[in-house]
This record gives structure tokens, C-alpha cells and sequence, in this order.
């Protein structure tokens, strides 16, 4: 209560929802622009398909295609702004109630703030990015022994790259720098949270 840290959590879970679209439409846009085409149509389609009725992922996989055969400059460019946008209030977020923990009175000036933030909301959006990829991608590489240690060693590499993302949270957001034991606990908790829950609803 004193920190308010259950409201800071949903307004943080709030701004990540939202984020989530524009994340979605650029990463669709972005696997439509690199050929990775087939991470939707062999990877994340029959995993939907199979959740949810025939009308339903009828409708899902005719936009995911029209995004990912359509123009996508202009997409690219309206998500990554859109997201931006809401990535960095989440930062802005996280920034005051890392303060509000450490009991640490922010005297930054706001455009060295607001760079942080932007610089921050950067780093975690390409590592979630970069996750979702691996976790998505690796399986359907290789075959044999290879696809096997692709399909096991994602969940390290994306548990690695998420871990970079809240490090660099736990440790730059803050106005003081928290001491790297602390901030390196901090990380591993939440990765570990992270997996677990990934897991049980696997």
C-alpha cells in the first residue's frame, strides 16, 4: 500500500495489453517483409486452429495473410509508432514505481527522462520480439538432432533474451541505480515467474 505497487502493476499490465497489438502487427509485418512466411502457416496457424472454431481462425488467418502479402511500409510504420507510444508510458510507469520502491526522488530532467524511457521501451520491444521469433521460429529449422536442440534450447535463448530486457529495466529505469545483485535477483525471479506461467498454459 505504501508504494501503490498494485496500481502501478495494472496500469504497467494495462499499457502492455494495448502494446500487444501494435507488437502483433508489426511482427506480422515484419515476418511478411523478411519471407518468414512460414512461421505463421506452419508454426502459429495450427497451434490457433486448434483452440478455436473453424469461422473463427477462417477469419484470423485471411487477415494475418493480408498482412503479411500486403503493403507493408505503411503498416511497419503506423505500428512501430503506435507502439512506441504506448511501450514508452509503460516504461514511464515502470520508472515511478522502481522510484517509489527504492524510495528515490526522480530529479531527472525530462528530456533526459523521456530519452531513457524511449532508449529502454526500444531495448525491451526488440527483445520481445526477438523471444517471441526464437521460441516461434527454432522448432521448424533443421531436423533430426538439430530440431530437437532448437526445440529445447529456445525456451534458454528466449529466457536469455527476456532476461536482457528486464535487466535493462531493473537497472536504468530507476533515477538511482540499484546494485547489480539486486537488480540481477530481480531479473531471474521474473524470468522464472515467466516460464513457469508459459508452461502451465502451454
Amino acid at each position: 500500500r505504501k508504494h501503490q505497487l498494485l496500481t502501478f502493476a495494472s496500469a504497467i499490465s494495462f499499457r502492455a495489453l494495448v502494446a500487444l497489438v501494435p507488437l502483433t502487427l508489426l511482427s506480422l509485418a515484419v515476418l511478411g517483409g523478411v519471407g518468414l512466411t512460414s512461421v505463421w502457416t506452419k508454426s502459429l496457424a495450427p497451434r490457433i486452429q486448434d483452440k478455436v472454431t473453424k469461422p473463427v481462425y477462417e477469419g484470423i488467418d485471411t487477415s494475418v495473410l493480408k498482412i503479411l502479402h500486403g503493403d507493408k511500409g505503411a503498416l511497419i510504420a503506423f505500428a512501430a509508432l503506435l507502439l512506441v507510444w504506448h511501450m514508452t508510458a509503460a516504461v514511464v510507469t515502470v520508472m515511478e514505481a522502481l522510484n517509489r520502491m527504492h524510495d528515490v526522488d526522480d530529479k531527472r530532467r525530462w528530456r533526459r527522462k523521456l530519452g531513457v524511457a524511449l532508449a529502454l521501451a526500444f531495448v525491451v520491444t526488440v527483445c520481445v520480439v526477438a523471444a517471441l521469433l526464437v521460441v516461434s521460429a527454432a522448432p521448424k529449422v533443421g531436423g533430426g538432432l538439430v530440431h530437437f536442440v532448437l526445440g529445447v534450447g529456445r525456451w534458454l535463448v528466449a529466457a536469455i533474451i527476456l532476461g536482457v530486457a528486464v535487466g535493462a529495466l531493473v537497472r536504468y529505469a530507476p533515477a538511482e541505480h540499484p546494485r547489480p545483485r539486486w537488480a540481477s535477483g530481480g531479473s531471474v525471479g521474473i524470468i522464472v515467474a515467466w516460464l513457469v506461467m508459459t508452461l502451465l498454459f502451454k
